[in-house]
C-alpha cells in the first residue's frame, strides 16, 4: 500500500495519450469561460482589483455572501479550501488534538502534526455508509480534541452528510475542554462539490461551532485560483482572521478580482457542473450494474468522485494493472487508507454532443479488465 496521499499523487506517471485520466477530481474548462469574461468585462476586473480591505477583498466578500445567503453574524474569509484548512488550525492550543477523517484526505492530519498538534483519525466506516463515528468525537473532545475535520461530499467515496449528522458532530465537540473555556471547531469541507446557498448555509447554521470551507476550484473547473472561502461564527473567526492577516495578508488581486467575477456570471460556471456530474453517474451505475459482484458502488447523488469497492484486490496493483492493461487512470483506495477499491472522478467533460462517451469509455474498460 502507498505511504501517503501526495507521495502517491508525486509517483503518478504523466499521462499517454492513449490512456483514459479518471484521477481527476475536478471539471475541466473553467478557465477558458473565465479569459472569455475577463475579456468581455475589463472594466469589472479593474474595479475588482482595487476592492481591498483589511480581511480580504470586499467586492470578493461581498458576491460571496450574496450568492450563498451568509448569515450576517457569519464572517467570510476569502481563501482557498486546503488554506482554509490550516486557517481553522490558529483555534487549537498547542499540542492540542486535531482529528481527521479516515478514509479521507490524509495530508489534512500530516499538515496539522507537522505544526505540533497531536492528530488522530476519525473513522468513517465503509460499512456504515461512511457515517462520522460521533462517539469517537465525544470521547476525543474529552481527551482535548478542539478541532475535527470532515467533508461533504467525502472524499473519496461521495457520500453525503445531513444538516443533523454535521449537528450531531458539532455537539459531540461542544463541550469545553480540559484546559480551554471555547468549544471545538467541526470544519466542513465542502471542497468535492459546487456549492449552493442552501448546502452553506443550513451547514453553517447546523451549529455555532461549525466552519464551513468552500472552493471555486473543482465544481467550477477553477483550481488554479486557488480561492474559496470560509465561514464561521465567533469567537473562533477572530482566531482565523487574524492568523490569515499574519500569515496570507492578502491574495493576490488578480486572483480575487478574477473571483469576484466568476461569482458575479456564476451562471456560465454552475450548470456545467450538475450536467456533466448527472451524466457521468448515470454511466457509473450502469457500468457497476453490468459488472456484477466484482464492481461495487454506491454511485453517490452528488460530488465529483465516487469509490469503486473490487474486493480481495490490492488497491495498488489494481490501479497499477488498471493504467496498464485497460488504459484507465485511476485513484488507488490505499492513498485514502482504504483496503481494496480506487477513487474515480466524475468531472470528465461530455462531448459535442452532450454525451459522456470518453468516460463511457473508461467504465467499458474498466468493466471488461475485471471480467
Amino acid at each position: 500500500m502507498s505511504d501517503g496521499y501526495l507521495d502517491g499523487l508525486k509517483a503518478l506517471p504523466p499521462v499517454p495519450p492513449d490512456v483514459i485520466d479518471c484521477a481527476l477530481s475536478e471539471l475541466a474548462g473553467g478557465f477558458a469561460r473565465l479569459e472569455a469574461l475577463a475579456r468581455a468585462h475589463p472594466d469589472e476586473v479593474r474595479a475588482f482589483m482595487t476592492a481591498g480591505c483589511a480581511y480580504g477583498n470586499e467586492a470578493l466578500i461581498g458576491q460571496i455572501r450574496d450568492v450563498y445567503d451568509i448569515p450576517p453574524d457569519v464572517s467570510v474569509i476569502p481563501v482557498g479550501g486546503t488554506s482554509a484548512f490550516a486557517l481553522t488550525l490558529a483555534t487549537v492550543s498547542p499540542g492540542g488534538l486535531v482529528l481527521y477523517e479516515k478514509p479521507g484526505y490524509k495530508p489534512f492530519g500530516d499538515a496539522a502534526g507537522d505544526l505540533g498538534f497531536r492528530t488522530a483519525p476519525l473513522p468513517r466506516d465503509p460499512a456504515a455508509g461512511f457515517a462520522v463515528d460521533v462517539d469517537r468525537l465525544r470521547a476525543a473532545a474529552r481527551d482535548g480534541c478542539r478541532l475535527a475535520v470532515v467533508s461533504t461530499p467525502s472524499n473519496p467515496a461521495g457520500a453525503e452528510l445531513s444538516e443533523d449528522e454535521v449537528r450531531a458532530a458539532a455537539d459531540a465537540l461542544a463541550a469545553p475542554g480540559p484546559r480551554e473555556s471555547d468549544p471545538g471547531l467541526l470544519v466542513v469541507d465542502e471542497t468535492f462539490v459546487a456549492p449552493t446557498a442552501g448546502r452553506v448555509r443550513s451547514l453553517v447554521n447546523a451549529a455555532p461551532n461549525v466552519a464551513v470551507v468552500c472552493s471555486f476550484s473543482k465544481g467550477w473547473g477553477l483550481a488554479a485560483l486557488r480561492l474559496g472561502f470560509v465561514a464561521v461564527r465567533p469567537p473562533f473567526a477572530v482566531k482565523i482572521r487574524n492568523r490569515w492577516v499574519s500569515l496570507f495578508n492578502a491574495n493576490g488581486a488578480l486572483a480575487e478580482s478574477l473571483a469576484t467575477l466568476a461569482l458575479l456570471h456564476r451562471g456560465v460556471f454552475a450548470g456545467d457542473y450538475r450536467r456533466i456530474t448527472d451524466a457521468n453517474r448515470a454511466v457509473l451505475r450502469a457500468g457497476v450494474a453490468r459488472a456484477g459482484g466484482r464492481m461495487i458502488c454506491t454511485v453517490p447523488a452528488e460530488g465529483l468522485t465516487a469509490w469503486v469497492d473490487v474486493p480481495g484486490v490490492d488497491p495498488d496493483v489494481l490501479a497499477a494493472d488498471l493504467l496498464a492493461d485497460a488504459k484507465v487512470r485511476v485513484l488507488s483506495g490505499a492513498l485514502f487508507g482504504l483496503p481494496s477499491g480506487f477513487r474515480i472522478g466524475l468531472g470528465m467533460a461530455l462531448d459535442a454532443q452532450g454525451n459522456s462517451s470518453k468516460f463511457a469509455e473508461a467504465v467499458r474498460r474498466i468493466v471488461d479488465h475485471l471480467a
